[in-house]
């Protein structure tokens, strides 16, 4: 090898270490040849992206996964490393976009990809349809991140149709089987509902070339998700189908603060939810009466179409009264569902005031209420109980993986506030002692607030978790600066 070649390769061989060193990477075995290092300018491009308990994001190439680790390349500008990962260092893995020139697949492609490429057989005149359950708790099991992905994924697989169905649990409490009662609902679960609402509307607008067909199925549309459907024009109902338990706007706040700020604040919600019936092309009033038990409504047909009373009069049809007294919906009405303190919209009701365009108890059924069937082709659903298993796994995987993090977050709150400063051998001023204590209390903060960067939406809405822990992060680096200064010594 010639001085110039020698020197070319001493250089490559101490940037990679330097980088690997900088990446914290734990080396194999490798060459004696620097110029062969295990770190080598990269020939390839990273794939996925993995958001480790450290808190710290990598993008890496995969090339081997197991049940128990992730091999993979590991890339830093224009240089990659080998490493393996254990899945208990993982938080989660998101895979990268590329367009179709450059992208490299994966070594094992999942069953979406393979699904997406028998997709393309698809006749050109057909309509491809994407179908997807909201179902579990909303705000919990429904929340936005878990919607934006499945929406996502419809755009991936180009869907010329999106049928949302909605179904969340409507549970009283959790270990009883008996349903909430229309009139129990949370009106302040609106605020689920606000921040999912730009998934369909302003970053569908955004993100889709040609907009799909959005269609929302009713089964229980109830409390914070029943303002989801209103959004669009196209909503249908199965026979069983309820859509409200909302009612509650007169009470909230109760009598805290002050009365012009409560109402204020009333007014600002009421508007917002009118916007979303508005958005979707329907009458607010059947808003205001889902949300205000005191208000009084009617209704009648005329020339084919629903006009409205507040009030009532003879020859109308009573929609809501105002609940007071002997008006006031008893038990049994409430367990039968024909309570009428606030408006619970069933299938049948929902399709005289025109909400509903239609009645489907199947998914065949609901293609033919749309007029559809002759040209649908539902996507990727290899399982056939018609639902595009792309969407599932998008909101399967996002309910267990909250159950994990909330579980996990409960563990590291307990061994926090636990970790207590141990004997050391030769710590004759304690500080080693103390530096490792904070060593591992910095650590499970790292773990926590990993995870709020994924699940935060749900777990820590108001962040107040997440501002205690930088709270004792920022802490911890200062009694660390402090004990320096001092030259040890707590």
């Amino acid at each position: 090898m010639s001085n110039s070649q020698s020197t070319h390769a001493r250089l490559l061989g101490r940037a990679a270490a330097g980088l690997v060193a900088a990446a914290g990477l734990v080396m194999t075995s490798a060459p004696a040849d620097p110029a062969f290092a295990a770190t080598t300018l990269a020939t390839g491009e990273p794939t996925h992206e993995l958001l480790l308990t450290t808190g710290q994001t990598v993008k890496v190439e995969i090339v081997k996964e197991t049940d128990k680790e992730i091999e993979v390349n590991l890339y830093l500008g224009s240089m990659s490393a080998p490493r393996t990962y254990q899945r208990s260092e993982i938080v989660s893995i998101t895979e990268l976009g590329h367009s179709t020139e450059s992208a490299k697949p994966a070594a094992k492609p999942d069953r979406a990809t393979r699904a997406d490429k028998a997709d393309d057989n698809i006749p050109g005149d057909a309509l491809r349809v994407y179908v997807m359950e909201l179902d579990g708790r909303f705000g919990w099991d429904v929340s936005y991140t878990p919607v934006k992905d499945a929406i996502d994924k419809a755009r991936e697989m180009k869907a010329d149709v999106i049928i949302v169905k909605c179904n969340n649990n409507w549970k009283q409490l959790e270990g009883f089987s008996d349903e909430r009662t229309d009139d129990q609902g949370e009106f302040e679960e609106f605020d689920i509902a606000m921040k999912i609402q730009p998934v369909f509307t302003s970053e569908m607008h955004a993100k889709w070339q040609k907009e799909p067909q959005v269609v929302f199925w009713v089964e229980r549309a109830m409390s914070g998700m029943a303002f989801l459907p209103l959004i669009k024009n196209d909503i249908y109902f199965t026979s069983d189908g309820r859509m409200g338990g909302v009612g509650g706007l007169d009470e909230l706040f109760g009598s805290t603060g002050d009365e012009v700020v409560r109402d204020k604040q009333k007014s600002l919600r009421k508007a917002f939810v009118e916007g979303m019936a508005i958005e979707g092309g329907h009458d607010p009033i059947i808003v205001r009466a889902m949300v205000k038990k005191s208000m009084v409504l009617s209704y009648r047909i005329e020339n084919g179409k629903p006009v409205y009373l507040e009030g009532e009069e003879p020859g109308w049809t009573l929609l809501t009264d105002d609940g007071k007294d002997e008006r006031q919906d008893t038990d049994s009405d409430l367990v039968r569902g024909l309570g009428n303190d606030s408006l619970t919209l069933n299938a049948d009701l929902a399709y005289k005031l025109q909400l509903s365009k239609g009645t489907a108890d199947t998914l065949d059924d609901l293609l033919f209420q749309m007029g559809i069937e002759d040209r649908a082709y539902v996507m990727n659903d290899e399982d056939s109980n018609d639902l595009t298993d792309a969407a599932e796994r998008e909101l399967n995987d996002w309910s267990t993986g909250i159950e994990r993090a909330d579980q996990k977050l409960r563990r590291l709150r307990f061994d926090l506030d636990n970790v207590q400063v141990r004997e050391v051998r030769n710590d004759p001023d304690g500080s080693k002692a103390r530096n490792a204590a904070r060593g591992q209390r910095t650590k499970l903060i790292n773990e926590a607030i990993a995870l709020l960067n994924k699940y935060g939406e749900v777990l820590d809405p108001g962040e107040q978790f997440r501002v205690q822990l930088e709270l004792m992060r920022q802490q911890i680096e200062n009694e660390k600066r402090l004990e320096r200064t001092r030259g040890g010594g707590g």
